[in-house]
């Protein structure tokens, strides 16, 4: 399962909603905990670098660019004091 496969819309609705759904991965707490910090994270920071207005293309992800992108979702966490929920590594979400 890629966790983050799904963050842009390919269909033509265009609702202006965003669905979150985590997996069974986050059934417990430490996962519980992981996932809310994640998606208040994801909203915070795509509210701060305007991304309704401003979607960025999307291209095929690599360990830099995911690394990258994990590392303002963490800073973001930082400012609402969610970061110690979050793993360092994005790819531990998977393993929860």
């Amino acid at each position: 399962m890629e966790l983050f496969a799904n963050v842009h819309s390919t269909d033509d609705t265009h609702s202006g909603t965003v669905e979150f759904r985590g997996g069974s991965q986050f059934r417990t707490a430490t996962g519980t905990f992981a996932w809310v910090a994640f998606v208040l994270s994801f909203v915070t920071l795509s509210l701060h670098e305007n991304l309704i207005d401003n979607v960025p293309m999307w291209k095929q992800r690599t360990d830099t660019s995911m690394n990258a992108w994990w590392g303002r979702i963490r800073e973001s966490a930082k400012k609402s004091k969610l970061s110690r929920s979050l793993p360092e590594d994005y790819r531990s979400m998977q393993r929860m």
